[in-house]
């Protein structure tokens, strides 16, 4: 029996049009033909042919699907090429400004470390001038004060002296004049100049300042201030005549010796030192506390 060759190109014609399932199929009844391929080998060859073609279809051989063409490829080579350029060119473009930038920063950090520089140097100098200014100006302080001191050294301060109606200084000079020669021997030729200070308040006597002629004059009030314990009118004592800072220091340290000093011991203050129980006290001014003095004789004899 023959085959019959139309028919078996027709069936190889309906091959690509049916899915890969019925194919196999129709080759697995095609291979049952086992007698008449023995008899007829070319249409065996010929189906085994196209079944290595069907095969090769269902596997997506690159020769059956080549994919671009080698012009299509080529151009899509330049078009990826130019765009890439492009890119690093713009890059490069954005490196060099960055670059411009980082120089102009490093510049700008130059100046200012330079500025940096100088401005330590001067800082230093200023702290240096700042220094000399301070330790100047607390030597100055120091001299006016010395100065308003000894222009005080021959003053004297009456306190608790009954201020009556009259107002005018030379009836206070007369007053202390009379007072000063009657209990204290003191002559009134040595009695400058003498009038009151102050604020008037209702029930206040404001203190007197007396400059005498002469040092000695004034010591020697001092000496026979004892005597006015004994006059009539209310209590009346005398005080030098110190600048201010010193009163301060006076003050302190009259309140230090009296919270320190044991069994009512006795002190006395003389200028700006406090002498207490054999030991010499001053204010520091720095701190605002009372510090035993040095022992530098000079120092202690300020």
């Amino acid at each position: 029996m023959g085959v019959d060759l139309c028919a078996y190109h027709a069936r190889i014609g309906t091959f690509s049009a049916c899915s890969a399932p019925k194919i196999f199929r129709h080759v697995q009844s095609q291979l049952k033909l086992t007698a008449i391929s023995a008899l007829c080998p070319r249409p065996s060859l010929l189906l085994a042919l196209t079944c290595l073609t069907l095969l090769l279809l269902c596997a997506g051989d690159v020769e059956a699907n080549p994919g671009p063409r080698n012009e299509d490829v080529v151009t899509l080579i330049k078009e990826c090429h130019d765009e890439t350029t492009k890119s690093l060119n713009d890059i490069k473009q954005h490196l060099n400004a960055l670059k411009t930038r980082v120089a102009a920063i490093e510049k700008t950090l130059n100046s200012v470390a330079k500025f940096k520089d100088n401005f330590d140097a001067v800082a230093e100098s200023v702290n240096e001038v700042k220094s000399n200014i301070s330790k100047t100006s607390g030597q100055l302080v120091e001299v006016v004060d010395d100065m308003n001191n000894r222009m005080r050294r021959n003053n004297l301060i009456i306190k608790g002296l009954p201020e009556g109606d009259h107002k005018g200084y030379l009836e206070t000079e007369q007053i202390v004049r009379d007072l000063f020669t009657d209990h204290l021997k003191i002559t009134a030729g040595d009695i400058e100049r003498a009038h009151r200070f102050g604020q008037r308040r209702p029930g206040f006597h404001r203190p007197i300042i007396v400059k005498f002629l002469n040092f000695k004059s004034k010591i020697d009030a001092l000496r026979n201030s004892y005597k006015l314990k004994n006059l009539e009118t209310p209590k009346v004592w005398l005080e030098e005549d110190f600048s201010p800072s010193v009163q301060f220091a006076r003050k302190k340290l009259g309140d230090f010796a009296k919270s320190n000093r044991t069994d009512n011991a006795r002190f006395s203050v003389r200028f700006n030192k406090l002498h207490l129980q054999g030991k010499v006290y001053q204010l520091d001014l720095a701190s605002g506390s009372v510090v035993q003095a040095s022992s530098d004789p000079e120092r202690s004899a300020k």
